[in-house]
């Protein structure tokens, strides 16, 4: 008995931990910072989620903002998409765990270190 236990215990965590993410986890707003050498910037990354697929948007705190082309979710809870800011390609690349993501954005020459979290939402 104790070995079933401890394999359905295994087995729920094996299985979260290979969750694919999906476009209903990433709709919303997310928190995001790019460690820079001019020091940290912030915004938003906004996703939607309409039967056409996801589509996104990256807002600046500094209200700029890019459609992110070549949105695309990619294996192992990642997802790819590209901006163009000021005619430069930043090509992006996040992980997601829960509700934090990590990963790079920027040329590919010089990638930025990039955070965030999930949005809190207030009523």
């Amino acid at each position: 008995m104790k070995k079933f236990t401890f394999v359905c215990i295994f087995l729920g965590f094996a299985s979260q931990a290979f969750a694919q993410l999906d476009e209903k986890q990433l709709a919303g707003s997310w928190n995001y910072i790019v460690e820079t050498e001019q020091g940290p910037m912030t915004g938003i990354l906004n996703f939607v989620s309409t039967e056409d697929g996801l589509s996104g948007k990256v807002t600046s705190d500094d209200g700029q903002s890019w459609v992110m082309d070549a949105l695309e979710i990619i294996e192992n809870n990642s997802l790819n998409f590209v901006i163009t800011p000021q005619g430069e390609t930043f090509k992006t690349n996040l992980i997601f765990k829960g509700k934090t993501f990590t990963g790079t954005s920027g040329p590919s020459y010089a990638p930025y270190k990039v955070s965030g979290v999930k949005a809190r939402i207030i009523k």
